[in-house]
């Protein structure tokens, strides 16, 4: 028992002064923020405020430009609540919704545990300085995007398919499709993990769960079509422009497409990923294999659909970060079943050779030679090199002086801005 308090000690300690610390270095930085694809909400959410719909243009009435409807929907709600400035809306929001996701992240560890020595040693705490210490966290809680409602949308969706799968009710059901539901509204592109993660991971669990199964992705997709006619009414359209805007090749001869490469993208978030992918690699059972592939699917899936589209914008992993929740999900299963009393040695998917293996493959992209290399790879063959388009019309401005140089700060977020046809004589 003494032990027990020692590693509860131990683990409350350590994250409160993880989340002392990560409060006391960003609250001076809340207010401020140069990521300009955020201030798009406000445009969007004064114009609404102001009577004129949700809409770019007001003379041009409501559109389908941003792709979170939901975080559009809780800036709004801010400045029309706290009248505060723009930059402050976009980071206290994102900063609030990135400790949120934090908690809910525990409060999985917590669900998947039970009674297990993991729980009473409150060992799922750790979660809190793990997430919040690394640099990913910090820079999504502070860009003012709709990243961090993302991640917590998805926290909360894996809570309730762990619930849900317990308790096996209309109303935990109920609450699995509104969790669902919202991880679609926050992101589309969480569609898949809201249709295919519950009923995969219900049957995994159970395989008589199937009509279970089948009746939440039923009432799930009825939930689509519903959202469809709700999107159509108030945006006058069902398909977020995003969605044409970065689909690959859609900019012809965009000269900053290699920019957004989707392989570095991946691997940045696969070593934010690794504490969970080490956990699962080094515990995981055979009981808990099915589990693990129910899981794997839909991120598979929606890692594949990342590929197709150029990442504008995509900074520090922000397409994939929101999926961690899920790499979780499956770290703590796996340490779950590994601690289980069962009567004989636990089931391994094979042994300890196969481990080291896999444990070594994993940790490839820690290596900046390896992350270089497959970055190339994917951008001579995925990518290539576009050809730049040249106007027939050239404009020339003719001075004595030289032209000034370019702000560092544009080049802060990866924009190419290309001036041709100027010369000074």
């Amino acid at each position: 028992m003494k032990h027990i308090s020692a590693l509860r000690a131990f683990t409350a300690g350590f994250a409160i002064l993880g989340l002392a610390y990560f409060i006391t270095t960003t609250l001076g930085e809340l207010g401020h923020t140069s990521f300009d694809d955020a201030y798009m909400f406000t445009r969007y959410a004064k114009h609404w405020l102001a009577g004129a719909g949700f809409s770019w243009n007001p003379a041009d009435g409501p559109s389908y430009g941003l792709t979170s409807v939901s975080y559009l929907f809780v800036i709004t709600a801010v400045l029309g609540l706290t009248g505060c400035s723009d930059a402050l809306a976009l980071t206290g929001t994102s900063f609030v919704a990135g400790l949120l996701s934090s908690l809910a992240l525990v409060l999985l560890g917590f669900l998947i545990q039970g009674s297990k020595w993991s729980r009473r040693s409150w060992m799922p705490v750790l979660v809190i300085p793990s997430l919040l210490l690394v640099p990913p966290f910090r820079y999504h809680s502070l860009t003012g995007m709709d990243t961090t409602l993302s991640l917590l949308a998805n926290s909360l969706l894996a809570c309730s398919v762990v619930g849900c799968n317990r308790r096996r009710s209309n109303p935990a059901l109920t609450l699995c499709l509104l969790s669902g539901y919202l991880s679609f509204l926050t992101r589309p592109d969480n569609g898949l993990y809201a249709l295919l993660l519950p009923p995969l991971f219900f049957v995994a669990t159970d395989r008589s769960l199937w009509r279970y199964s089948s009746r939440y992705a039923v009432f799930f997709i009825l939930i689509l079509g519903l959202d469809l006619v709700l999107k159509q009414s108030l945006f006058g359209g069902i398909v977020p422009l995003p969605f044409f805007a970065k689909s690959s090749g859609f900019y012809q001869g965009y000269l900053g497409a290699h920019k957004w490469n989707p392989m570095t993208a991946m691997l940045c978030f696969w070593i934010a990923a690794l504490p969970s992918v080490l956990l699962i690699v080094s515990t995981a059972t055979r009981r808990t294999l099915k589990l693990l592939v129910a899981i794997a699917v839909p991120v598979i899936a929606t890692f594949g659909y990342y590929t197709t589209v150029t990442q504008i914008s995509g900074g520090q992993a922000r397409y994939y970060y929101p999926s961690l929740p899920f790499f979780l999900l499956g770290a703590f299963m796996a340490l779950t079943s590994s601690t289980e009393e069962v009567d004989g040695p636990p089931a391994s998917y094979g042994p300890l050779g196969w481990r080291v293996l896999i444990g070594l493959v994993v940790l490839l992209p820690v290596l900046s030679p390896f992350r270089s290399m497959a970055s190339r790879l994917w951008e001579s063959s995925a990518i290539g090199t576009p050809t730049a388009s040249r106007p027939n019309t050239q404009y020339r401005t003719s001075t004595g002086r030289n032209l000034p140089p370019l702000s560092p700060s544009i080049h802060k977020f990866g924009y190419e801005f290309i001036y041709s046809g100027l010369s000074a004589e």
